[in-house]
């Protein structure tokens, strides 16, 4: 006649594992899931002395042994004492990175993270968003602790001032970077394009033309640093503005003097082309009608790089030494180009 063991235990989710007297492991394993509140029923034993082992990570194992009789039933409950506390972290965005002070970083929720009592600093970030930081107490072992953190995107304003202020101070990258955290959440916000198409420009970057489009679509004026070729009685003259186009206008403001700014209407931009000069240097020009220096008239514009010089003898042009200058005039001239394409093309 065979007997029956039911068993109990305090912590869900326990490994059972069922031996012989010798400890001997049967080929019988048991997961005790949260919503199982039943015992574990384990029949048709045969009668002897049997051994119970009861797993669960951070609670010390628990050894039983169990004398069988036949037509009996055994019934046993089992308290596993823990061997840590357990702390569970949750965030309302996806892979935020949570960092428990001393412990490590971990990427996206943490649960049941076994812990010894003690205070421990939590931190929860991801770019984007403002981080935010909470202290718990972890009192006793076995004690199971919750912390949700409510992240949020730091406030636009803020964020395009300190981007703006990144451009005066020529770290690029790094307004390219915060620019972008608006764009995460307001993809069509002119301010945020306008600085974003900026900072890759100056980066020599082949996507800024679309950020100053969509920053354009929006209302926003946005200008570039160029150079513009006056061509007087046998000198050159290269002269350094900005070069700023609205829905309408594509205008060149000079850093100083106005004898070479124009302002020409969108419809009235002609034969747009990228090509060298005699020195071999890339330029963006085309036909134009409106006004050149506060007088009606119609001109052919040749706009350079920021990065483009003229030579002693005020005959010839060269790009600033160094590779990567002289990459730089080309990707500028590659993006002016394309800007005045879009412009001409996608603005209505």
């Amino acid at each position: 006649m065979s007997g029956e063991i039911y068993l109990s235990v305090s912590e869900p989710e326990s490994e059972v594992f069922l031996g012989d007297a010798n400890g001997s492991l049967f080929e019988q394993e048991w997961n005790l899931t949260p919503s199982d509140n039943s015992p574990l029923e384990i029949v048709d034993l045969e009668a002897g002395t049997y051994t119970l082992n009861i797993r669960k990570s951070g609670y010390a194992d628990e050894t039983r042994s169990v004398k069988v009789a036949g037509g009996q039933r055994n019934s046993l409950h089992v308290t596993q004492r823990p061997l840590a506390a357990f702390l569970t972290v949750t965030t309302n965005v996806e892979d935020a990175v949570i960092t428990i002070e001393g412990l490590g970083e971990f990427k996206g929720k943490v649960t049941n993270h076994q812990v010894q009592p003690g205070r421990y600093r939590v931190t929860a970030g991801k770019p984007g968003f403002m981080s935010d930081s909470k202290e718990v107490q972890i009192s006793r072992l076995g004690e199971q602790r919750l912390i949700s953190f409510d992240l949020r995107p730091p406030p636009t304003d803020r964020l395009l001032a300190e981007a703006d202020a990144e451009i005066r101070a020529g770290d690029f990258s790094e307004a390219e970077r915060r620019a972008m955290q608006v764009i995460q959440f307001d993809s069509s916000n002119p301010k945020a394009n306008s600085i974003m198409g900026l900072a890759k420009y100056l980066q020599g970057k082949s996507d800024s033309a679309s950020y100053l489009i969509t920053a354009i679509l929006g209302s926003e004026t946005v200008s570039l640093p160029v150079k513009v070729l006056n061509q007087g009685r046998g000198d050159l003259q290269l002269i350094s503005g900005r070069l700023a186009f609205d829905r309408l206008y594509v205008v060149f403001t000079p850093n100083s003097g106005a004898g070479s700014s124009f302002r020409i209407f969108k419809s009235e931009v002609e034969g747009l082309e990228k090509s060298l000069d005699k020195s071999v240097i890339p330029n963006v020009n085309f036909k134009g009608k409106g006004e050149f220096g506060g007088k009606k008239g119609n001109s052919r514009v040749y706009i350079y790089s920021r990065m483009t010089f003229l030579r002693p003898d005020r005959k010839s042009t060269f790009c600033e030494a160094g590779s990567s200058h002289t990459d730089l005039c080309d990707a500028d001239m590659t993006s002016v180009q394309k800007l005045i394409f879009d412009w001409q093309n996608k603005i209505r």
